[in-house]
């Protein structure tokens, strides 16, 4: 087998970042959906109109949501680990995987967490709220959609660009060896012919 081939990020690899990436994705599509649909809701709630069902979360998805949330998590553990691994294998330094975005996901995702938790996550739309406590309370769940669509945003835009790095360290490090010098071999004495 070539070095061309066998120095390039494995498949598996490639195929495990594409599904994070699509899952990251997903994740950023669903958060705007829910901001529009807070926000339809907000203006349904201004106009007199009662507010949807649907606006009740409830205590069952809201477990479902944290259940998937962790595997989420897992799965960016998991995928930072084997990826440092491949790195190290390809004698690439791990820092390649740093990336500012990274940084700006976590504390926005922080704060969208916390206006959850200011509304309250289990019980979010009492029946008992009137009209400006269904406001209030659609409006926090909007803001916080919104922050965590932003999050996921800047999550995936530092998962594309991590992986385009990775891929050219590895192509450097796979250049660097393909052209490296022979190791010299043992000294040896020169022979003269024999008359």
């Amino acid at each position: 087998m070539d070095r061309a081939r066998t120095d390039t990020p494995p498949r598996t690899w490639e195929l495990s970042t594409f599904v994070l990436l699509a899952g990251t994705g997903a994740a950023g599509v669903g958060s705007v959906l829910m901001t529009a649909f807070y926000v339809y809701a907000y203006v349904s709630i201004d106009e007199g109109r009662p507010p949807a069902p649907t606006v009740s979360i409830g205590f069952v998805p809201v477990v479902a949501y944290l259940l998937v949330l962790i595997a989420f998590v897992a799965a960016q553990s998991w995928w930072s680990w084997s990826t440092r691994r491949m790195l190290l294998g390809f004698g690439v330094a791990p820092e390649v995987l740093r990336h500012w975005a990274k940084k700006a996901f976590l504390g926005l995702f922080a704060l969208s967490c916390c206006c959850g938790l200011a509304q309250g996550y289990a019980n979010p739309f009492p029946a008992h709220f009137d009209q400006e406590q269904w406001l209030a309370a659609v409006e926090t769940s909007a803001v916080s959609m919104a922050i965590r669509g932003l999050a996921f945003a800047l999550l995936g835009y530092a998962g594309w660009v991590v992986r385009a790095d990775i891929r050219r360290a590895v192509a450097a490090t796979r250049h660097r060896l393909g052209h490296a010098p022979p190791p010299a071999g043992p000294a040896t004495a020169p022979t003269t012919p024999l008359p």
